[in-house]
């Protein structure tokens, strides 16, 4: 059987379809009986103002990357912006580990942040910003050693692009180490900030490609991504810091290391 383009986007959509709806049947499943009984209560302008600007966020969130690679196959060509998906998907390792981050803090940050336990909010995010900082770090190494490995499973000539790829990683373990910040300001009230900030780095980053990009060629469209990842990462804390009082990021848990030791001398805290 031959499987032409066509056949593998259909069945890639059949597959997720499957998926979709294994994961709704598994969910209704743990749905406890007293809220499938529960009579139904309707908000429909409060939901469908936050429900937007969710919606909003995760289509950002999903479209910014294919959207770079359309850039640069207008800037640069097809044969160049192949070359950049290719690296891209290596470097998405550290998106993955950064939503999986993110999945494991999603029932933590509300409960913390809304019962005003701010302190064991950030004592949560730093053990969470520790391990993703090995887990980066781990990422980081293994493409460094393994990347022209992994690049030449998509061609030969995609092992030149290894430069492009190391530098894109540098910006994708940026975005790792900056921990849970999409979704403790999503999760906190603070949904219609979010979209703000990933609609206008994306913009800076999509400038910087065009800019980089017609100047130095691929290696410049990679600088210009990584650039744009970091300054994601970056704004996403500082705003966190800014609304919350409260930083998710590497730096902060880095931070908190000696404080958390010197508080194990001091005694439990009062209300433990």
């Amino acid at each position: 059987m031959h499987l032409n383009v066509a056949t593998f986007f259909f069945v890639a959509a059949a597959a997720m379809g499957l998926s979709l709806l294994c994961q709704g049947w598994r969910v209704w499943q743990l749905v406890p009986d007293s809220v499938k009984n529960a009579s139904a209560e309707f908000d429909v302008a409060n939901w469908r103002l936050r429900s937007s600007r969710m919606w909003l966020s995760s289509l950002l969130d999903a479209s910014g990357q294919y959207l770079e690679v359309i850039v640069i196959g207008i800037v640069l060509g097809p044969s160049t912006a192949a070359y950049y998906f290719s690296a891209t998907r290596i470097t998405n390792v550290f998106a993955m580990i950064a939503g999986a981050m993110t999945i494991y803090a999603t029932r933590h940050i509300s409960p913390l942040y809304h019962g005003r336990t701010t302190e064991e909010l950030r004592d949560f995010l730093s053990s969470l910003a520790i391990l993703s900082l090995l887990l980066g770090l781990g990422a980081f190494i293994v493409i460094m050693l393994g990347g022209k490995l992994l690049l030449s499973l998509f061609g030969p000539s995609y092992t030149d692009v290894y430069p492009a790829l190391l530098i894109l990683a540098v910006g994708g373990s940026l975005t790792a180490m900056a921990g849970p910040a999409p979704y403790l300001l999503l999760l906190t009230g603070h949904d219609g900030l979010y979209p703000w900030i990933v609609a206008g780095t994306l913009a800076v980053r999509i400038g910087l490609i065009v800019i980089l990009g017609y100047w130095l060629g691929l290696i410049g469209a990679a600088i210009a991504g990584s650039l744009g990842a970091a300054a994601t990462a970056v704004a996403l804390v500082v705003a966190c810091r800014w609304v919350l009082g409260v930083d998710p990021s590497v730096l902060a848990a880095v931070r908190r290391i000696p404080l958390g030791a010197n508080r194990k001398d001091e005694g439990p805290r009062e209300g433990a």
